[in-house]
């Protein structure tokens, strides 16, 4: 048997370990307003987004429906599920995250579902060029920086630029093979990125690499974009591919957690202010950890499953009968 059929259940493993830990990270950057939880910032969602490029993959460019109709009706579900959290959120304030939208100071989950599909119809157009990944990042470098330039600097757009921030790790991700998960594994001197990664994890979590106004911005997303391909590539070469129990499962169902986890910490937060006056970490943490267990339990997953296919059936139907 070849090496890289041995190897291939391992690294199935190993991208729901990643999707789990980045998912975890994701979870405590929105829950903790620490100063040190900047530490996470360069692993959670380039973790993720690459993630979902390779769950995304394909043999050839061709778009495929039934995954892109997936994709629509995750989207459709969150905003009908996130629309009372948002209007909670405002609720007598003069602005409102209008539903179906990422545009709104409470759009915090709504544009990763509009950047999934989004990612998924423009990466053929990528992958036919010669050199796709450096085409990705050069354009994401320049639609980034007109954004950031043209659009209002305010809270109401801020996670529009995100489409375009994350998208080299998601082509990355719908590039890469097992083959080369294998090689990066193989790197002789892959122990060596334990001390660099140290050091990033410093800077950050002691906010040097968080910029605090409009001169920094570039120097910041320059450091964050190399960062970030290190430690995504750091990530490759040393967690564990085997089975780990608890962490595996949690990254099996790390979509569910994504779109539930603004509730979860919304919740969690006015309890704990309510009733001890604080939110303590290690209570914050439980949270976090009890929280994803039991959004990725086989229940939930089957839960979650049948609400994204009933969205699918009512988006089909209306879509019938609007063109009947």
């Amino acid at each position: 048997m070849q090496t890289t059929q041995l190897y291939s259940k391992d690294n199935l493993f190993l991208l729901n370990n990643l999707k789990g830990l980045a998912i975890l990270f994701v979870f405590a950057v929105h829950s903790l307003a620490r100063p040190y939880v900047g530490m996470l910032y360069p692993l959670g969602m380039p973790i993720f987004a690459f993630a979902s490029g390779f769950a995304a993959k394909s043999d050839n460019n061709s778009v495929n429906i039934k995954y892109l109709s997936t994709l629509c009706s995750l989207y459709v579900f969150s905003n009908l599920l996130y629309a009372p959290f948002s209007a909670y959120l405002m609720y007598g304030q003069n602005e409102f995250c209008l539903p179906f939208l990422i545009i709104g100071p409470n759009a915090g989950i709504l544009w990763y579902f509009i950047a999934l599909i989004v990612w998924y119809l423009i990466t053929p157009i990528f992958k036919a060029s010669r050199y796709p990944i450096i085409f990705a990042i050069l354009f994401c470098a320049l639609a980034f920086s007109l954004v950031h330039t043209y659009v209002p600097w305010d809270v109401k757009w801020i996670y529009i630029p995100m489409i375009f921030k994350f998208y080299p790790y998601y082509i990355i991700g719908t590039l890469i093979s097992w083959e080369d998960i294998l090689r990066i594994r193989k790197f002789k001197y892959k122990y060596l990125c334990i001390p660099v990664l140290l050091v990033i994890f410093a800077l950050y979590g002691s906010n040097i690499l968080i910029y605090e106004s409009q001169k920094d911005f570039y120097i910041h997303e320059i450091s964050y974009i190399i960062c970030a391909m290190f430690c995504l590539f750091a990530a490759l070469a040393l967690f564990p591919g085997r089975k780990l129990p608890l962490l595996s499962k949690i990254g099996l169902a790390s979509l569910n957690i994504y779109i539930f986890h603004l509730y979860v910490n919304l919740l969690a937060n006015k309890l704990f202010v309510k009733t001890i006056g604080y939110s303590p970490i290690i209570l914050i943490f439980a949270v976090i950890i009890l929280s994803s267990c039991i959004l990725s339990s086989d229940k939930a997953s089957r839960l979650m499953g049948k609400a994204v296919s009933k969205t699918k059936k009512i988006i089909f139907g209306i879509c019938v009968f609007c063109r009947n």
